[in-house]
């Protein structure tokens, strides 16, 4: 909301106003119970700050902080794991204070495959690492593809009966032109 308060050049006296539009359910509910008990002229540091007080209490920051500390890619897309690492990223923002340190960090909860080829880089940006690593991604994706799609066809596998019959699965019982010894 500070952003878009910012972009569209809106008044440091009316920006509460502006957002008090956007509330709805509880955060209306709360708002308005807190516009009757403050002052009138209710400024967007305070209302943002009681907001946060309100919706995002210490435990809950620790929270978000612990799920950002440990964000690993796992079986997410490289584009999943980088918007919620930037979702998370906004309740420890000392974890990727500087760019190589954003960088670093994002690199070392990559998939394990991805990672070994982005060693070679040597990268110092988060964006550098972001695109290469989408590349890396897509360019595993299409090997994986390919790999599927030469992967020879198997023959259907013969079961040889006791008697005189084969049965290939799926078929029914053919009759063998000789005698099979017995087992």
């Amino acid at each position: 909301m500070t952003d878009l308060l910012k972009a569209t050049r809106i008044p440091n006296d009316n920006q509460v106003k502006v957002d008090k539009i956007q509330l709805k359910d509880m955060a209306r509910t709360w708002w308005l119970a807190e516009e009757a008990r403050l002052e009138k002229s209710i400024s967007w540091d305070q209302f943002s700050k009681g907001f946060y007080e309100r919706f995002f209490p210490a435990t809950t920051q620790e929270e978000i902080e612990e799920q950002f500390i440990r964000l690993q890619q796992w079986n997410r897309s490289v584009d999943e794991y980088a918007a919620e690492l930037l979702r998370l990223s906004r309740f420890a923002p000392y974890t990727v204070a500087n760019e190589e340190k954003r960088a670093s960090s994002f690199q070392q909860e990559l998939k394990v495959d991805i990672q070994m080829l982005l060693i070679h880089y040597q990268l110092k940006s988060y964006s550098q690492v972001l695109t290469i690593a989408r590349d890396l991604e897509q360019g595993l994706e299409k090997k994986n593809r390919s790999k599927l799609q030469n992967k020879p066809m198997k023959r259907p596998f013969q079961q040889v009966n006791r008697g005189n019959s084969v049965r290939s699965i799926g078929a029914p019982l053919a009759k063998l032109p000789f005698q099979l010894p017995p087992q």
